[in-house]
């Protein structure tokens, strides 16, 4: 079997202008000053708070370091989850016996890094600009599969397609870590998986995979973990969001309204990726050397949204 294994390298919400209201615990003032997500984007319409303005940045002999913007905030303490989250490159893929770990081992480590994360509440116009982001990266998104959609070559994957997704998701789970309360993130995960459905059902392949002339599968590994290590991601992160969590004694979970969306699409995704799935097991049920990847398939399917469908 030739193998080519490279290294590991919308829904309802406020309007642009529109404030989000939600009550900070009491005692906390925030200051909107340093926000700006994109300055070619949005206008600088938030008031700076007068004394923050004046305080001096933090100093590291004579440069300094001023604080950064809450998304820059963001998608740095993203970068460190995103780095750990798969390599292979000391790993013999013949050995290989499944990619993500099991889901309650999964489920245990989220919860206690989401109790050992502190509380950095942002203020209702910070979140605001945080909605507005994500909006202006999904359309981004959503405009490179429309584009991929006219080509006669596949310029952006679905395995791209999913590593910008991931950078997204990633983003609004740290703004949940951050216990600022919810403000639409739920939204954006119901909004996300909706996409997916049609972006799955409108790529030719999963993994980027080809098949040779004599009937040999082509496949890069790697695309294996970024694809189930997603889906285990959106289970986990809406495996949490079911149980709910609390803050400041106030229960944060998902609605019987949003599980009840939620169901059908999780459904009809995993029915969907499984039958894709499947159209590649069956080219290899007759080859032996195939064996492992076939193990491999057989546990990452049962694993697809495991957590979602035990809670509903």
């Amino acid at each position: 079997m030739d193998i080519e294994i490279s290294s590991p390298p919308t829904p309802i919400h406020p309007a642009p202008n529109e404030e989000v209201t939600n009550e900070l615990p009491s005692g906390v003032t925030l200051s909107d000053a340093n926000i700006d997500l994109n300055p070619d984007l949005y206008d600088d319409d938030v008031d700076v708070n007068e004394d923050e303005a004046n305080q001096k940045p933090v100093t590291n002999g004579d440069i300094a370091q001023p604080r950064l913007p809450i998304v820059q905030q963001l998608q740095q303490e993203d970068e460190l989850v995103v780095t750990t989250d798969s390599d292979l490159e000391d790993v013999d893929i013949n050995q290989l016996q499944q990619i993500t770990l099991p889901f309650n081992e999964s489920y245990q480590l989220l919860k206690i890094n989401f109790d050992n994360a502190g509380q950095d509440v942002i203020s209702p116009a910070q979140q605001s600009k945080l909605i507005n982001y994500i909006d202006e990266q999904l359309l981004q998104i959503q405009r490179k599969f429309i584009k991929q959609q006219t080509e006669s070559v596949v310029m952006y994957s679905l395995i791209d397609l999913i590593q910008d997704l991931t950078n997204i998701i990633n983003l609004i789970w740290v703004s949940i870590e951050q216990k600022s309360g919810i403000y639409g993130q739920i939204e954006y995960y119901i909004k996300i998986l909706g996409d997916l459905e049609d972006y799955l059902g409108n790529y030719a392949t999963l993994f980027n995979e080809s098949w040779s002339s004599h009937g040999k599968l082509r496949l890069d590994m790697q695309n294996l973990v970024i694809f189930f290590k997603f889906w285990q991601k959106l289970d986990l992160h809406l495996s949490f969001l079911i149980d709910g969590f609390t803050i400041n004694g106030r229960i944060m979970k998902m609605n019987g309204t949003e599980t009840t969306r939620l169901l059908p699409i999780v459904s009809r995704l995993r029915i969907l990726i499984i039958s894709k799935i499947d159209m590649i097991r069956s080219k290899l049920k007759h080859d032996k050397d195939d064996q492992y990847l076939l193990n491999i398939f057989e546990v990452e399917i049962s694993r697809i949204f495991e957590g979602v469908l035990e809670r509903t």
